[in-house]
């Protein structure tokens, strides 16, 4: 799967390591709308089990997960209204 389109904003986490990474996601996504595409980029290889983990427990989608040369981890993910899972969110075209 490609990465999206679109993009409305990117979380810089290299060089943290867990929790923070994830940490730092939650306060970042705290306050913005269902719908935005968040751009994850780090180096704690601890994201590619974490961020699935925390998309699934938040309700929020996870678009594509890469790793990258380097040890770079690059994830996507739609946020959604809380409560509301992907499944039941209306499709879209990135």
């Amino acid at each position: 799967m490609a990465p999206p389109r679109r993009i409305d904003a990117r979380l810089d986490v290299l060089g943290l390591f867990c929790p923070e990474p994830i940490g730092r996601l939650q306060l970042f996504t705290a306050d913005r709308p269902a719908g935005q595409v968040i751009e994850v980029v780090g180096d704690d290889g601890g994201l590619q089990w974490d961020l699935p983990a925390w998309c699934l427990s938040h309700g929020h989608e996870l678009i594509e997960l890469q790793e990258e040369p380097g040890g770079i981890w690059r994830g996507w993910v739609r946020l959604t209204s809380r409560g509301e899972s992907p499944e039941s969110s209306p499709t879209r075209s990135d």
